[in-house]
């Protein structure tokens, strides 16, 4: 049998009767790790994309570099540049 890894997956949707915000009944949504990494979750009741710790981990990551990328640049650059935003974007 194939080891399989399930995470957890929630709706951060205020307005949802199953998102973290509704006392008592926020619903709880296993998946396996390959289906949240490689498409997106929606929550059943509200449509939205469901949140795992591992998505997570993954863009606060990407944004780090992303970040530091610009960082760096902006020594060479006046970063307040509009046309310098957008050229770190299109990178």
């Amino acid at each position: 049998m194939e080891n399989v890894e399930i995470v957890r997956c929630y709706c951060f949707n205020p307005l949802c009767k199953s998102s973290i915000f509704a006392s008592k009944k926020n619903t709880t949504v296993f998946e396996p790790l390959s289906r949240v990494m490689s498409e997106q979750i929606r929550c059943k009741y509200c449509n939205e994309e469901l949140v795992s710790k591992p998505l997570l981990k993954i863009k606060n990551q990407i944004n780090g570099c992303l970040h530091d990328d610009v960082q760096a640049d902006a020594s060479v650059v006046d970063k307040n540049s509009i046309s310098y935003l957008f050229e770190t974007i299109s990178q």
